[in-house]
């Protein structure tokens, strides 16, 4: 990358991971920009979580890089954050604490501004529920906790933080993600089952192809912004969540097979 590219642009060049001499990704190679909302979209074991892992630096690739500005991803780094399907609170410790000690841990121990703690209260529609603690929360509101604690970079990576939530919540979530990120100007790479929410939310969507991981095709959603959950009743909505689906249909037809042919081996 040139010296002048900007913190928040991410650079995924040919991430590889190989599990007992199982490839599963094949030449990863994209670049998120700064403030892009980016969405991956596969049949399960495509090796989209598993990419998500490389990006943030809990797993190393075996060949390639992946670059948050200018620095090579060599483990954990502060300037990414992920935000995984299930929370991370600490059941015992209020909203406010938890979110205190997040930042705290992300910044190594160093002492939290409580007055950056107080903005993102509001941001993330926990003002009321600041002194609440997680069993006292829904789903919904968890994942706002979550997704507060992951916020602080410029690089955010979230593993379908959605999934568990019922189809209501989820949409709220959706457009909530949405404002937040307008208001933040993050970096977002969005892992998802749901071509729909990967339509909704994204700028491009990246498809990816059946194990080993291969990107099939990086699709420029050009549907004006901000986005308010009635586009979804639009002819052009649907038309790329139809378009999305025929890369898809091959191979989630391939791994059903796959799995009634294993599950039949297992049954003799």
């Amino acid at each position: 990358m040139s010296a002048d590219a900007q913190n928040n642009r991410l650079v995924v060049n040919k991430g590889f991971k190989k599990f007992d001499d199982l490839q599963v990704l094949d030449d990863i190679d994209f670049v998120a920009e700064p403030a892009e909302f980016v969405s991956i979209v596969g049949t399960s074991g495509c090796g989209k979580t598993t990419l998500l892992r490389i990006i943030s630096g809990l797993e190393p690739a075996t060949k390639g890089e992946v670059m948050p500005g200018e620095e090579r991803v060599r483990g954990p780094n502060l300037g990414i954050g992920t935000a995984f399907q299930s929370d991370r609170l600490m059941p015992w410790r209020t909203v406010k604490k938890n979110i205190t000690l997040g930042l705290e841990l992300r910044r190594r121990g160093k002492a939290v501004d409580r007055a950056k703690v107080d903005a993102l209260l509001p941001l993330f529609g926990l003002k009321e529920f600041s002194e609440s603690y997680p069993h006292q929360l829904s789903g919904g509101m968890k994942q706002r906790v979550n997704l507060a604690l992951a916020i602080d970079p410029k690089v955010l990576l979230l593993d379908e933080p959605f999934a568990a939530l019922d189809a209501q919540t989820r949409e709220v979530m959706q457009t909530e993600l949405l404002r937040i990120w307008g208001e933040t100007k993050k970096t977002v790479v969005f892992i998802t089952h749901q071509i729909d929410e990967a339509v909704y939310l994204s700028d491009r969507v990246v498809v990816l192809r059946r194990r080993p991981g291969r990107i099939r095709e990086i699709v420029k959603i050009d549907l004006p912004r901000p986005r308010e959950l009635s586009v979804k009743r639009s002819p052009e909505f649907n038309e790329y969540v139809e378009y999305i689906w025929e890369q898809l249909e091959g191979d989630v037809k391939a791994a059903e097979l796959d799995e009634r042919s294993m599950i039949a081996g297992e049954g003799e």
